[in-house]
Order: C-alpha cells, then structure tokens, then sequence
C-alpha cells in the first residue's frame, strides 16, 4: 500500500514525463517512412493534452493545492468568460472555440502546478534532458538525411512535417533555448554542438522566424557566458558562418535554385520555389541612383523578406472599424483579402484584437505582464527564462498560430512562464542559488544553475 507522500511523489513523475513526451513530440505531424496518418497523430497529441490536464486536476485533488496567482487565474476566468460569450453570441464554431477555451485552461492547469509541487523542476529538468537528446538525435537524422538526398525525408522537411515548416522552425528554437538552459552556467561546447544540428535542420526546412529565434537565442547565451570578447565573436561567426553556408549549398537551397541537388521531378516538394532560407533577398546595386532607389524601396523590401507580412499586418489592422475593434469579428473571421487569396493576420496580438475585441487583448497582454513587471523571489533572477518569454512574445508578433492560440510550438514559452509565477518563490525544487561575479558590470549577480 502506497503513502500519501509516494502516491504524490509518482503522480508528479507521471505528469512530468507526460509534459516532456508532449514537448518532445509536439512539432512533429508525420514520420518519414510511416504510414500513420497526420490525423492520428494530431488526436494522439491532443488525448495527451487532456491526460496530462485530468493529471493535474487529480494531484490537485489528492494535495490539495490551488494556489495558483489570483491575478493570473482571474485574467484566465475573464478571457474564457468572454471567449465563452463570443461563441454564445455568434452561435458559430463550437469546436473550434473549444479547442482555445482548453488551450486556456491548460495553461492555467500548468502554471498552477509549477506553483505548487515542490519536486517539479526536478522532475521536469531529468525529463527535458532526454527529451532534448531525442530531438537531437531526430534533428541528426534528418540533416544527415537531407545531405544525403532522401527523397523521402525532404519533401517532410521543406513541410514542416506536414506542420508548417514555420511551425517546425520554432518547436526546434524551443529546444535551442533548452540546450543551453539544461547545461552547466559556465559550459558552452557542449549545448553549441546540440545547437549546430538544431538549427542545421531549420536552415533545411526554411522556417525563418524560428531560425531568428535560434540565433538570439544562442547569442544570448553567447554573451553571457563567454569569457571573452574573442571567444564571444568567434562563436557567434561559427553559427552565421554554418547559417550561410547550409542556407546557400544545401539540397533544399539547390531546390529553390533548381541548380544542383534533388531535382524538381524527383519528389514532390511543398513551396518548390520558396524553400531558401534567402528567398526574396537581393543585394542592392552599387551605383548612386540605384542606392538611392533602394532605400526609397525599403518599406516594400522588408515586407518582401517577410513574406508580406507587414502588408498582411497594415492591411489587417487598417480593415478594423470600431466594431470591430470593441466586439471582434469573431473566431476564425478576421482575414485579410490580397490579390492571390485570404490571409489569415501573422501577428497574434492583432489576430486576437481582430477577432474577439479589444477585451480580449488586454487580457492576454496582463497574462504576458504578470511575470515580467510582478515576477518575485530567486524565480526573477533567472534571466533565461525571463529572456524566453520576450523571445517568445516577439514569435507571437510574427506568428498567427502561437501562445494562447496554438500550443505545439511553444510549450517551453510556458513551462518558463510557469516556473517564473511560482507561488512559493523560496523553494529549490531541485535548483541551487549561487553567487558569481559579474565580470562585464563589475557587481555580484545571484544566478540560478541545476544543482
């Protein structure tokens, strides 16, 4: 017969490896020779979703805990109050609100339990690290692969794995941040060569955005972990260096540039014409009047690199009346009309203002400040996470499908934004507080390592 302390002790470990397996799985929409369906997988993910929220709301039970911020958990009531009168309202899409009304009380369920069980950066840390190895491992494969010119795994590739190869860019930075997060404060050869496969298999895959978030990523830690100006400069040269290198040579550039490598006819790609890393880039001419019409052609070129995103968003934002702005259009109905098709905003703030109002947004922008301008204890003074969370919210400002409106690819935003709203502020949970010296400000800076 289990003890109350056993029974709580392998209930956390459960939930902790069910959350890892979710995090280490959830960009991956189809295996490269397998027959298993996307929707399968999708259902697998989300029965997992629920599994790991029935989890939680039984440890909650068993333990007693709810204490969870009062800010926090009456920002998460009113969002889905008024997501729940948006559906009532309109009388349209149940399921489709329904899916965010669970994203909602997920997260909820989450930072709740970071807040309260006291072995869960214990359990989470042990786990991550394998999750993180898995992912290597997989990023390994399919980069090796890629070279190799396996028609089978680049045409998952240049897709995402059927998920958006934007989407698959940005799971991968997740484990970027983790790489070096995981490891020792002072250590950097070992989460730089974890990092190099990582965003070698962004570069193949096209996804931009998450490929930025890599590179901050990294040259964050970069900075503050160098020792020195010339190892810092070096390294972030090496990581430039392979971006270049990898993004102009590799088969999906030579894909896009149809000169050497897979050829069109040999597999069917997604985006035959746009997989380069560099696509709508152009170096400017060198003449006078051509440096002149460049810069005036600024505007047009960034949204170009962008993917017309910045038309998308001026566009989006310049079709909202006061309507609009106060009651929304509702889930799923704020598009915008270009001349090829309808674009759904890549910008989750303005998506959410455009959809259910400017309530809503508010909401989500007190939720994202909590940690930020109230965060407490030696939670704050871990500057990665709180570094996570502004990676995070600069994603969100060039993705639709991020935060509160899709999990898969920023589970980690999360796990960071929990362990930073801890109730208990005073508690290790299997971390150690140690003092080191700041030799760039010259001042003592506590700092949090894994014990």
């Amino acid at each position: 017969m289990l003890t109350g302390a056993e029974t709580h002790a392998r209930l956390e470990s459960l939930i902790g490896m069910l959350l890892i397996i979710l995090i280490t799985v959830s960009g991956v929409y189809a295996i490269p020779y397998s027959s298993i369906p996307a929707e399968e997988i999708v259902f697998a993910k989300r029965s997992l979703y629920i599994v790991i929220m029935a989890l939680i709301l039984m440890w909650t039970v068993v333990t007693h805990h709810v204490n969870a911020d009062k800010r926090f958990s009456i920002i998460c009531a009113i969002y889905g109050a008024l997501l729940i009168a948006n559906m009532l309202i309109r009388n349209e899409k149940y399921p489709e609100y329904m899916h965010v009304l669970a994203s909602i009380v997920f997260i909820w369920s989450l930072v709740n339990y970071f807040g309260n069980s006291r072995a869960i950066q214990k359990h989470v840390s042990n786990y991550l690290r394998i999750g993180l190895a898995v992912v290597a491992v997989f990023c390994l494969a399919v980069v090796v692969s890629s070279f190799f010119e396996n028609g089978e795994v680049l045409s998952l590739v240049v897709s995402g794995f059927h998920g958006n190869r934007v989407n698959f860019s940005i799971w991968v930075s997740q484990f970027v941040f983790l790489s070096f997060f995981l490891a020792r404060k002072d250590d950097l050869l070992y989460p730089m060569a974890i990092v190099s496969i990582l965003i070698a298999a962004q570069v193949l895959s096209g996804g931009r955005i998450g490929l930025i978030a890599s590179l901050c990523i990294a040259s964050y830690f970069i900075l503050k972990r160098g020792k020195n100006a010339g190892r810092k400069l070096g390294l972030m040269a090496y990581l430039l260096a392979m971006v270049w290198n990898i993004g102009s040579y590799s088969p999906t550039a030579a894909m896009t540039m149809a000169t050497v490598g897979v050829r069109q006819n040999e597999v069917s790609l997604v985006g035959y014409n746009n997989v380069s890393i560099f696509r709508g880039w152009r170096m400017p001419s060198t003449s006078t009047s051509a440096r002149l019409n460049f810069i005036e052609e600024i505007p047009s070129y960034l949204d170009q690199i962008s993917s017309h995103r910045l038309s998308i968003f001026l566009e989006g934002a310049a079709s909202l009346d006061v309507r609009a702005a106060i009651y929304g259009k509702g889930l799923g109905n704020f598009k915008v009309d270009l001349p090829e098709k309808s674009w759904s905003v890549h910008n989750v703030f303005l998506k959410i203002f455009g959809e259910f109002g400017i309530l809503v947004l508010l909401m989500l922008i007190l939720m994202l400040a909590i940690p930020i301008f109230h965060a407490r204890g030696p939670s704050w003074r871990n500057k990665a996470a709180r570094f996570m969370i502004f990676v995070g919210i600069g994603i969100a400002m060039m993705q639709p499908q991020y935060l509160v409106t899709g999990l898969s690819e920023c589970l980690v935003f999360w796990v960071c934004y929990a362990w930073l709203m801890r109730a208990d502020p005073d508690q290790n949970d299997g971390f150690k507080v140690d003092e080191g010296h700041n030799n760039t400000l010259g001042a003592v800076d506590r700092r949090i390592r894994l014990a």
